[in-house]
C-alpha cells in the first residue's frame, strides 16, 4: 500500500495574525518550540493570534541549539508534563526540525512558523539530526510531514537575505538532483509527481531570484520574494515528500557533506551554499555545460560561492583525497547513479570548478 501524507500550508504578509483559528484547529494547549532570534522575529504574533482564539500556550522553549535527539526528548518531556496537545514550531531548519521531532515523540500535531527561507523544514516529515558538536547524526523520519506551515512574507522579508539566498541553492539541487539521478529509471507515479515538482524550485528561482534578493536586503515583502519561498519552501518540501529516498540527492549534496568533514565547515557556512557550490560541481561532473554555466552566473549574481576558495578554503590534491571518499560512498549508497562515479572524476571536476575560466 502506498500512503502519501501532504502539509497544509498558508502564505502571505501578515499571514500568522490572518490565521488564529488554524491554531486552534489543531489544539488547545500548545507548547511554543523555536530559536532565540525566531521568538524575537514572530513570538508576540503568535501569542496574539493564540489569545484570539482561546489556545493557550502551556510553556516557551528554545529549542537548544542543535537538533539533537537529547533536545527532543527533552522538550517531549516538557510538554507531556505541560499538557501540550499542540507544538508550534518558530525559526529555521534546526529550530523546527528539533520542534517536529518533539511533536513525533508526543504524538501531536506540528504547526510551523518559519522565520527564514533557507529550507523546506517547515513542512517536511523528516529531521537532519546532529549530535551536540555539530556533527551530522543522520535523518529522522516522522510519521506525517508538519500539520500546518505559516508562511508569513513579513517575517521573512526582515530576516539577512544570506538566509534566502541558501535556501536557493538548496532548493535548486532537489531538481538537479533528482534529475540525474533518476535519468534512465522507470519512475512510480509519486516518484514522477515528485521530480515534476522540484522543476518548480528551480526555474521561478532563476526567474526572480536576483530580485527577490534586492527586496529582502531592503525588508519589502515582494511578488518576487513570494515566488522564491515558495520554491525555497514548498515546491522543495513537496518533492522531498514524494520523493523515494533513493533520488533524494546526487553529487551536489554528496559535495556539501563531503566538505563537512573539514573541521567547524558545518558551523562556519550555510548548507545551501555549500549545496550551491556542489551543484556546479554536479553539472561540470555530469558534462552539462550549458546549465554549469547559467547557473554559474545566476550564483554570482546573488552570493552563493562558486569555488571552494570563495569559502575561505585552499583547495589541494591532499584536501580531496581526504573528502572524496566520503562524497563517493555516499553516491554508492544510493545505488542509482546513471553510470559509475570515480574518486578520479570527482577531483577532476573539483578543479574543474575551481579554475574555471569564462
Amino acid at each position: 500500500m502506498e500512503s502519501i501524507r501532504l502539509p497544509n500550508y498558508r502564505i502571505g504578509n501578515g499571514i500568522v495574525l490572518q490565521s488564529a483559528e488554524v491554531f486552534k484547529e489543531y489544539g488547545s494547549r500548545a507548547l511554543v518550540i523555536g530559536g532565540k532570534k525566531a521568538f524575537e522575529a514572530a513570538l508576540e504574533q503568535v501569542k496574539t493570534a493564540c489569545a484570539e482564539v482561546g489556545v493557550e500556550i502551556a510553556a516557551i522553549e528554545w529549542y537548544g541549539g542543535e537538533c539533537t535527539y537529547e533536545n527532543a526528548d527533552r522538550l517531549a518531556d516538557i510538554g507531556r508534563a505541560a499538557g501540550a496537545d499542540l507544538i508550534i514550531g518558530i525559526g529555521g531548519g534546526k529550530a523546527l526540525d528539533t520542534a517536529k521531532c518533539a511533536a513525533n515523540r508526543m504524538d501531536v500535531p506540528i504547526i510551523t512558523v518559519p522565520t527564514i527561507a533557507a529550507t523546506c523544514a517547515a513542512i517536511t516529515s523528516l529531521s537532519v539530526m546532529y549530535l551536540a558538536d555539530g556533527t551530522h547524526n543522520g535523518d529522522m523520519f516522522h510519521k506525517q510531514p508538519a500539520s500546518c506551515a505559516l508562511i508569513d512574507l513579513d517575517i521573512i522579508a526582515h530576516a539577512p537575505s544570506c538566509y534566502l539566498r541558501a535556501g536557493m541553492g538548496d532548493a535548486m539541487a532537489k531538481h538537479v538532483e533528482s534529475m540525474m539521478a533518476s535519468r534512465g529509471r522507470t519512475l512510480t507515479h509519486t516518484c514522477t509527481l515528485a521530480v515534476t515538482i522540484g522543476r518548480t524550485a528551480f526555474y521561478p528561482i532563476l526567474q526572480y531570484g536576483v530580485q527577490a534578493m534586492k527586496d529582502v536586503d531592503a525588508g519589502i515583502a515582494s511578488e518576487a520574494l513570494k515566488q522564491v519561498v515558495l520554491s525555497n519552501i514548498i515546491s522543495t518540501g513537496l518533492t522531498s515528500i514524494l520523493i523515494e529516498d533513493i533520488y533524494n540527492g546526487a553529487v551536489a549534496h554528496a559535495t556539501f557533506y563531503a566538505l563537512t568533514h573539514i573541521p567547524d565547515f558545518e558551523r562556519t557556512h550555510l548548507h545551501g551554499d555549500t549545496v550551491g557550490f556542489g551543484i556546479l560541481v554536479q553539472q561540470m561532473l555530469d558534462g552539462q555545460m550549458d546549465s554549469f554555466r547559467e547557473l554559474r552566473k545566476f550564483f554570482a549574481a546573488v552570493g552563493i560561492p562558486l569555488t571552494v576558495r570563495e569559502m575561505g578554503i585552499e583547495l589541494t590534491d591532499e584536501l580531496l583525497e581526504k573528502i572524496i571518499p566520503a562524497a563517493i560512498k555516499l553516491i554508492e549508497d544510493n545505488r542509482v547513479m546513471p553510470y559509475e562515479i570515480t574518486q578520479k572524476m570527482y577531483a577532476d571536476a573539483m578543479w574543474a570548478v575551481e579554475n574555471y575560466q569564462e
